[in-house]
């Protein structure tokens, strides 16, 4: 491994805040879909969960409170080794015991365990303290380098993954032209599509990321940490049914245009625990291609590419036309099954801070989580069946 320094760039008081550190870029797009907690448990420490920012600031900091500080949680200043590499603060951030961040972490120790899901409330300690991962995988390139926010330890860190060895891959190659025939209708239309859509052909919700991919690079968002979008995925039903028949261990789903003639700049996705799944659907062969870290390859029609986007990558589409893709980000496959679910239940937190205060909402988590996941599949599954289309619920009763 390379030397790893790590820098002070955000704190936890982002998530209380309502802007949620991102474990991705892409994470941060919120989709309004169904709450984990019931309405009588919206409480955040004992109050109405809809505080001003500068509250919840206090109460994400600890501020508000005096504790003893948490061993897992204190604050670090200067330099100091961990590992194979450095850990560079510039601002130390006070977590105690009572902050939303040491609040998260115990409840992922009561639902999955403390040793189970070490890595991951490492990595989640890291990010709280607004520490950043750099690495440099190969002496003397400029490409192999990986960049993470959200960094878990002892995950391979190598640009590309061998997508004919997963099956659900090879499923998904096969229907290809399903999806694409799906979007070539609605690109038919895009008037009505923007109209009837939710956000359709978002650009960048930050502003490093909107720097690296430029203005003019859009998502369509079918699928955001494992829930389906209400109203696109309804509009895109033939879609959905091949990724869920597919089993594709989904994190997110969405559309991807790059437009004629531009470029996107090497970046990293800040994030090493999910991989992208690039899949052509409508692309411009010969003309556009993907660098990740030292290695270039062209987008097809109906083949597939995996590969990890925290390692520096770019992009470019030198056509006079759109190239469309479906994008998928996945678990990267050095995850437990234990350490997957941590990292739901920790997203789910920052969306509801509340649910760390709940016990009762806490026990039934894992229960209401699937609950939510299969109920947000019947707009989909709804719209499926109107269009004469039989889902996959409906097939195996």
């Amino acid at each position: 491994m390379g030397l790893c320094t790590v820098v002070v760039l955000l704190s936890v008081a982002h998530a209380a805040a309502g802007l949620r550190p991102h474990f991705s870029s892409h994470w941060a797009r919120r989709i309004d879909h169904t709450r984990i907690l019931q309405p009588q448990h919206r409480v955040f420490n004992g109050q109405s969960a809809d505080k001003g920012t500068d509250e919840l600031n206090e109460l994400a900091l600890g501020t508000k409170m005096q504790s003893n500080e948490c061993a897992a949680f204190g604050p670090t200043n200067g330099l100091s080794m961990a590992g194979d590499y450095a850990l560079r603060t510039r601002t130390p951030v006070l977590l105690t015991e009572s902050s939303l961040a040491a609040r998260v972490d115990a409840a992922v120790c009561s639902i999955y365990g403390a040793e189970e899901t070490r890595r991951v409330r490492e990595a989640w300690a890291r990010l709280a303290r607004g520490e950043m991962v750099e690495r440099q995988l190969v002496e003397g390139s400029a490409m192999m380098v990986q960049q993470a926010n959200s960094y878990v330890e002892g995950l391979r860190a190598q640009p590309w993954h061998d997508v004919g060895k997963r099956k659900w891959a090879k499923k998904l190659e096969s229907k290809w032209r399903i999806v694409r025939d799906e979007l070539k209708a609605a690109l038919a239309d895009e008037s009505s599509l923007l109209e009837k859509g939710n956000n359709v052909w978002a650009g960048a919700v930050d502003a490093g990321a909107g720097a690296a991919y430029g203005a003019d690079w859009k998502t369509l968002v079918l699928c955001d940490r494992t829930v389906w979008d209400p109203v696109n995925s309804q509009l895109f039903p033939k879609t959905c049914e091949v990724l869920h028949a597919s089993k594709v261990p989904l994190v997110e789903a969405f559309f991807a245009k790059m437009p004629p003639q531009t470029s996107i700049a090497p970046h990293s996705d800040m994030c090493n625990f999910v991989l992208t799944y690039h899949l052509g659907i409508i692309v411009p062969e010969g003309q556009c291609d993907l660098t990740v870290g030292d290695e270039k390859r062209e987008w097809a029609n109906g083949r597939a590419m995996l590969f990890d986007t925290s390692i520096l990558h770019s992009a470019e589409n030198r056509a006079p036309v759109t190239r469309y893709i479906l994008m998928l980000r996945v678990y990267h496959d050095d995850l437990t099954s234990r350490e997957r679910d941590a990292l739901k239940l920790i997203f789910d937190c920052l969306d509801e801070p509340e649910l760390v205060e709940d016990q009762q909402a806490l026990e039934q988590y894992a229960a209401r989580r699937l609950e939510v996941e299969a109920a947000s599949r019947a707009t989909w599954e709804k719209a499926l069946a109107e269009q004469g289309g039989r889902s996959s619920r409906a097939r195996t009763r």
